[in-house]
């Protein structure tokens, strides 16, 4: 049986407009708040760590900084929002949601799907201004993160798999903000760098918890058994099938990366906890290679 038009929620076209306008909107924003705020933040900040040191060197951590600034903004929107809009579905707390009354009942509430667009345009315009972040020595991985993302939402959405897609969202949203603020605290000088490690250790925890817990064994397993127990019949259909395969295999790619990340961490927290302090970002290369 066919969704029918009043529960079937695509519209491509409409969409990608909307996308397309989120990705600009972000484009524009990060610009104004960079010449308005972060630059003059970043001096305010940085300048008296750096008196002694060369402009070229001051313009680098400057930058690096600024690129801080507006990943913490931008996560802490994102995040709030996602937060309010989620804290009341029902599907989060019991996962057999996800599945019923698919594909016929795929309605798309009209602020859950604004999100969605908006989520989907932030990844993609964080996927084309990569090239021109700070270096980092897993831009690879990043890569591979955003292009990993940006096919599970697109997937989840021709899917009529919405409540996955959200589910991701949320699962990278909450952790995010919290990194980016110990980056912020540890660019502060010495007494920042002692002082980092109390929202790095809650990053880690936060990062673990729903990345290594929440993913694999909250999600991945609904997808993987929960789905079949429940929509096998239906999805045995073309363009189902190869779809939902698609959707899985990209999820065990998402998962891999995370991973690759926690080792990263506990390297970082085996390096604080004999130190004292939070070491440098182990993804950033030695300053001497910048």
């Amino acid at each position: 049986m066919e969704a029918s038009p009043e529960n079937y929620y695509i519209d491509p076209l409409n969409d990608c407009v909307i996308t397309v306008g989120f990705v600009v909107t972000f484009a524009l924003v990060r610009y104004y708040l960079d010449v308005s705020l972060f630059a003059s933040l970043a001096s305010w900040v940085l300048s008296p760590a750096n008196l002694r040191r060369k402009n070229q060197k001051f313009s680098k951590q400057s930058f690096k900084f600024r690129t801080t600034c507006w990943k913490f903004v931008s996560y802490v929107f994102l995040s709030s929002i996602a937060i309010y809009l989620l804290k009341d579905q029902a599907f989060i707390y019991d996962t057999i949601l996800l599945w019923r009354g698919w594909p016929r009942e795929v309605f798309f509430p009209e602020p859950l799907r604004i999100f969605y667009l908006c989520e989907l345009g932030f990844y993609i315009y964080s996927t084309l201004i990569l090239p021109f972040e700070p270096i980092q020595n897993d831009k690879l991985a990043m890569y591979a993160h955003h292009l990993a993302t940006i096919t599970l939402i697109v997937l989840s959405y021709l899917l009529g798999f919405w409540k996955i897609g959200l589910l991701l969202m949320v699962l990278h949203d909450v952790s995010d903000p919290i990194l980016e603020f110990s980056r912020l605290v540890f660019s502060m000088g010495e007494h920042g760098e002692q002082m980092a490690q109390y929202p790095f250790a809650l990053f880690a925890f936060v990062f673990i918890l729903t990345r290594c817990y929440y993913l694999p064994f909250v999600i991945i397993r609904s997808v993987w058994f929960e789905a079949m127990d429940n929509i096998r019949p239906e999805l045995s259909n073309l363009p189902y099938y190869p779809t939902y395969y698609g959707l899985l295999f990209f999820l065990l790619v998402l998962q891999t990366l995370h991973v690759y990340w926690t080792f990263l961490i506990l390297k970082m927290i085996n390096k604080g906890v004999r130190n004292g302090r939070v070491p440098k970002d182990e993804r950033e290369p030695d300053e001497d290679d910048d």
